[in-house]
C-alpha cells in the first residue's frame, strides 16, 4: 500500500480549504493509506486530529526558515508503514487513476520513481468526498476552468509539479539523494 507525506502552509482562509480538500481526497485512495502530515504550522495539529492523519509536528529548518524537504524525505522513509512513499504538495487533490498507476508501475518495477503535475482549478470551498461521482463533477470542474481561463490555447500547464512517488526498498543502498 502506500504512504503519503507532505507539510502544509498555516490552514487559514481559502489556503485552509483546499489544504483539508487535498487531505480528504488522499483518504479516499483507500482506507489503508497512510498520510504524514509535517509541520507545527497553525491549523496543522486540529487537521491532523480531525481527518485521522499521522502527524508529525517537528521539521528541520534551514537558516532561512525554510522547511527542509531532505529533513522530510529522510523522516518520512523512517517513520512509514508502506514501502511505497509519496510527496504530495498539500494543496493537490489525488483521484483514484494515481493509485491504479502505482500499482500498475509497482507490479512491474521493485524499485520506482514517479514524477506528476499538476492541474489548475478554481475550488473556493468545501468538496463532498461523500459522493460517489466527486471526481468526475472535478474534472468536469477542471474542463470548465480551463476553458474560461485558456480559451485559445490547445492545452495548457503550470510546469509545476506537485507529486513525487517512489517505492524504498527498506535497507537497500538506495539513497534519497540518488533518487531525488
Amino acid at each position: 500500500m502506500l504512504t503519503i507525506f507532505t507539510t502544509a502552509k498555516p490552514f487559514r482562509r481559502h489556503t485552509g480549504i483546499i489544504q483539508r480538500n487535498a487531505l480528504q481526497s488522499w483518504k479516499a485512495l483507500h482506507p489503508a493509506v497512510e498520510i504524514i502530515l509535517f509541520g507545527a504550522d497553525e491549523g496543522a495539529a486540529d487537521a491532523a486530529q480531525e481527518l485521522g492523519l499521522h502527524h508529525e509536528p517537528h521539521v528541520e529548518r534551514n537558516e532561512h526558515g525554510t522547511k527542509r524537504l531532505d529533513y522530510l524525505f529522510a523522516r518520512a522513509q523512517l517513520i512509514a508503514k508502506h514501502d511505497v512513499l509519496c510527496y504530495v504538495n498539500c494543496d493537490i487533490i489525488l483521484m483514484q487513476d494515481l493509485r491504479r498507476a502505482i500499482e500498475r508501475v509497482h507490479a512491474m518495477h521493485r524499485e520506482f520513481l514517479m514524477v506528476g503535475h499538476r492541474w489548475d482549478t478554481g475550488i473556493t470551498e468545501p468538496l463532498a468526498f461523500e459522493r460517489y461521482e466527486w471526481q468526475t463533477e472535478l474534472r468536469s470542474l477542471h474542463e470548465a476552468f480551463m476553458d474560461r481561463t485558456y480559451p485559445r490555447l490547445c492545452c495548457a500547464s503550470s510546469g509545476i509539479t506537485g507529486l513525487f512517488g517512489k517505492r524504498w526498498i527498506r535497507g537497500s543502498q538506495s539513497s534519497m539523494h540518488r533518487a531525488w
